[in-house]
């Protein structure tokens, strides 16, 4: 076969299928031969068609080509635009090395009707001429071009009207459905109470799971003609068509239906063993001539009528949430003029210490001033704006103006006081919100610690990235309090999880002051608070009785209308005045007031506290001059003016032992002091020798550094105590936050520190004592069967005759049921571990008689001999706690 014949065969090969083929010399810019364009047996002229000559240039042919192409639909359109660089383009694509090149496009309907076409050009070089020549082949994809256009499209509805979740109708083609149905009838929509809590419980996998088991079962318990859509996460939405007009008697049909839905849902709960599923409903009636978004808002507003409601699981849309719906209209229509004209006002709710009766901070509060005097209040605004995304923008308003008024007061010489601000929750899921707040108060020129932020409580559990918003609030220098500490269900939780500087106990919890329960329920939550380093402020505080109450508990501070309403900017700045005037009446008395909140039970028992203004380098006051004056004999004592390196360099060389000379100097340098302190409250201690009464003593000295609110000068509050008497006083009376306010024996925490000590010393001085855990046996039966006030009867007993059993010993409670012993070193000496732990359980027993039963209470005990070389007291104690569950 020769060349030319298979030439031939490879030709008709590739050709095969098009609907148009010619060849072109490109260099010549020539068509060398018919350009016929096959259309289903139709054979038309191309060149005739686009209204060419015979012997016209590829380089027109195109041109003309390109003006019966959908431009805007050509899939590469690149080589095809500029027609006059067509020609240059195939010969550079030809010496570049790629022989073809394709593209794909619809025509108009010019040429007869619209066709999609795959276009290819393949490139060749002519071996006698060295002209570069081209094949142009048309082949029609009209038919599996649409084919793929429809599908497209069906994946797009697909993806437009079916929910991912559960495989059914998403919102979107629930108002499709039914602007085509096109009868009325009743929308209702449905959430789920408290689902976060089945997501936390069963994971999100199983919780999505339960969602399309939900949807199954609405789909089967509706008529054919009603349809559902899924909104989102817990929330559905359906149309009930057959019940088309208002009347009670379908009104009582749809709450049948509504309750065989609940329980239909509760079975669910028992067969999937998950925590209750408690459905609630809004209801409201619908006509094709109103629109469905506004319909559905109607069913909402309904459903949050019963959302918190115990009584019943559903509500119909009223005429007087029409009303309300006008009004909440009215409001958020007048919401964007407010901010523009400034007509939400900054009220100052003051803050006091109840030891000092001083002004120590504020929360701001807004105001929307209406006309002349009026104001509406908060409670009308703050819950809308919450449900329609405005509170962002009001919660940054109040932010700024709060910084410009403090910038404002500090450029008036006002020593100013830190303003506390409420951030909703709402502006807690907008990215990046702690860096927006730092930025706008350095742009004013305030200290982040001059404008605290508040969170509520119920914030926290609701949003599963506050743990790293709090961190992002801090890193930015913000103050963070917890605001309406005891209104939600997670309190503990969310404390243990994230880091607050102030605790704010709501009012609900202040109102219970003078009841038995409500005493003991804040006596403890302080002293949490306290023993997790933070701050504390009772809200809504109104008479003298829960003022004395929360000073006797070491609350540090106080707002309510006992000290003073809401005040506007003009009467809060009278406050900051007064307050600066009585500060610089009594400096020290003041100062003396707010170190109060360091001291520990150990500086009770202090030979001498100074009181100390590292920056100024001047000691400011000595409580125990006489006894300072008797054996320091400092020459300085007594003078106005007294320098602090002076009375500590004086101290070193006359007082302290050599060897600890070096260490002391390093422990109270001022310029160590200053360069190593940020401001934040910090405990520094320090032991040494020196001698004291004739005597060698071991000395420790705590220093508590700080700078107050008005100046930031750095403080210090140094107390020094004789460590060798300790010992005989480690059993005085102490403040009521080291001991237990039922019992009235040591708490955890204080009793650990004795206990540390006690068995230091006795570690030292090769000496053994015996630890006990008592834990009394089934203790949350009792309380269960007759309540928590005989649970704390047998508490009060138990700890009584622990104490009456071991006289001597260190006793506290560290749990519900739970007391730990160290026994004296006379009382571990005096019989065998065995001997006096069956001793002690027979004479802890008791029997109670309560409505007409015998309880018996016996008590599990579980002791060993400390110290030990090779366990902490930790991990002793933990032993011990495992053996009294073991038993």
């Amino acid at each position: 076969m020769g060349s030319t014949s298979l030439e031939q065969q490879y030709r008709r090969a590739i050709i095969s299928g098009a609907i148009a083929s010619f060849d072109v010399n490109v260099t010549k810019d020539e068509i060398e031969s018919e350009v016929i364009l096959d259309l289903g047996g139709k054979e038309i002229d191309m060149l005739a068609l686009l209204g060419l000559e015979k012997n016209c240039t590829f380089t027109e042919f195109v041109k003309r080509w390109c003006e019966r192409i959908s431009l805007e639909q050509l899939e590469k359109p690149r080589p095809l635009i500029n027609y006059k660089k067509f020609r240059e383009r195939l010969i550079a694509l030809f010496e570049a090395g790629k022989y073809n090149r394709g593209t794909e496009y619809w025509t108009t309907k010019e040429i007869g009707e619209e066709l999609y076409l795959r276009e290819s050009i393949l490139l060749t070089k002519d071996d006698e001429s060295g002209d570069i020549k081209a094949l142009v082949l048309l082949r029609d994809f009209t038919t599996s071009r649409i084919r793929e256009e429809e599908e497209k499209k069906r994946e797009l509805e697909r993806n437009a009207y079916i929910d991912q979740l559960t495989g059914g109708d998403n919102y979107i083609k629930f108002k499709e459905n039914l602007h085509d149905q096109g009868t009325p009838g009743y929308i209702v929509s449905m959430d789920l109470r408290a689902f976060r809590i089945i997501n936390s419980v069963c994971g999100i996998q199983k919780s999505n799971g339960i969602l399309r088991i939900i949807h199954e079962t609405l789909k089967a318990m509706l008529d054919k003609n009603d349809f559902i859509g899924h909104i989102n996460a817990d929330h559905f939405v359906f149309f009930l068509s057959n019940l088309n007009e208002i009347s009670e008697e379908n009104a009582d049909k749809l709450r049948r239906t509504i309750g065989r839905i609940t329980d239909s849902l509760s079975f669910i709960s028992i067969d999937f063993d998950i925590p209750q599923l408690v459905p609630y409903f809004g209801i409201a009636f619908w006509t094709p001539d109103e629109k469905v978004e506004f319909a559905y808002s109607k069913t909402v507003t309904a459903k949050h009528k019963v959302k918190e409601s115990r009584d019943k699981n559903y509500a119909f849309f009223s005429q007087d949430d029409t009303e309300r719906l006008s009004h909440e209209k009215s409001i958020e229509e007048a919401f964007k003029d407010a901010i523009s004209n400034n007509l939400f006002e900054i009220w100052y709710q003051p803050k006091y210490n109840p030891e000092t009766t001083t002004l120590v901070g504020a929360e701001a509060l807004v105001r929307w001033k209406k006309n002349g005097s009026e104001y509406t209040m908060p409670g009308e605004f703050i819950p809308l704006f919450e449900r329609n995304g405005m509170i962002k923008i009001l919660d940054e308003y109040v932010f700024r103006a709060v910084c410009e008024q403090q910038k404002k007061w500090l450029d008036e010489k006002i020593d100013i006081v830190p303003v506390s601000i409420n951030l909703s929750r709402g502006s807690l899921y907008y990215r990046n919100i702690a860096s927006q707040y730092k930025y706008i108060a350095e742009k004013i020129g305030i200290d982040p610690n001059y404008v605290p932020l508040e969170i509520t409580e119920s914030a926290t559990v609701d949003n599963i990235d506050i743990k790293s918003i709090a961190e992002s609030f801090h890193k930015e220098g913000f103050p963070l309090q917890m605001d309406d500490f005891g209104t939600g269900y997670s309190s503990l939780a969310s404390l243990n999880t994230m880091h607050f500087d102030t605790l704010k106990l709501d009012k609900s919890l202040i109102d219970y002051i003078g009841n038995y329960s409500g005493d003991r329920l804040l006596e403890h939550t302080i002293a949490l608070a306290k023993e997790l380093g933070m701050h504390v402020t009772a809200e809504g505080v109104e008479n003298m009785q829960q003022v004395e109450f929360l000073q006797n508990l070491r609350c540090d501070s106080i707002q309510g209308f006992y000290y003073s309403k809401p005040l506007s900017a003009e009467n809060f700045k009278k406050s900051l005045l007064v307050s600066c005037v009585i500060e610089s009446f009594e400096k020290i008395k003041s100062i003396e007031y707010y170190i109060k909140r360091f001291k520990t039970p150990g500086e009770s028992s202090s030979l001498y506290e100074l009181i100390v203004n590292i920056t100024k380098n001047k000691l400011i006051n000595v409580k125990g001059a006489q006894m300072w004056r008797e054996e320091i004999k400092s020459p300085a004592l007594g003078k106005e003016d007294i320098s602090y390196t002076e009375e500590y360099e004086y101290v070193m060389k006359n007082v302290i032992s050599p060897e600890y000379r070096d260490a002391y100097r390093a422990f109270v340098d001022r310029n160590s002091l200053l360069n190593s302190s940020f401001g934040k409250n910090e405990i520094r201690s320090f032991e040494y020798e020196r001698m004291r009464n004739g005597k060698k003593a071991k000395m420790r000295m705590t220093m508590h550094l700080f700078k107050m609110h008005t100046s930031d000068d750095l403080w210090s509050y140094i107390c020094v105590s004789d460590r060798t008497i300790q010992k005989k006083n480690i059993l005085a009376p102490l403040n009521f936050t080291d001991m237990d306010s039922l019992t009235k024996i040591f708490s955890r925490s204080y009793a650990f520190e004795l206990i540390s000590y006690e068995v230091e010393e006795a570690r030292k001085e090769g000496k053994k004592r015996i630890l006990m855990l008592a834990d009394i046996d089934d203790f949350k039966k009792c309380n269960a069967s007759f309540g928590y006030k005989f649970g704390d009867e047998i508490l009060e007993e138990t700890a009584h005759r622990i104490k009456d059993f071991f006289k001597k010993s260190i006793t506290a409670r560290v749990g519900s049921d739970k007391f730990m012993i160290l026994l004296d070193e006379e009382e571990s000496d005096s019989k065998p571990i065995k001997m006096l732990t069956e001793e002690f359980k027979k004479r802890i027993g008791r029997t109670f008689y309560k409505n007409g039963e015998t309880v018996k209470i016996t008590v599990t005990v579980a002791a060993r001999y400390v110290p030990d070389e090779k366990k902490s007291i930790e991990a002793i104690l933990s032993d011990l706690n495992l053996s009294t569950f073991a038993r």
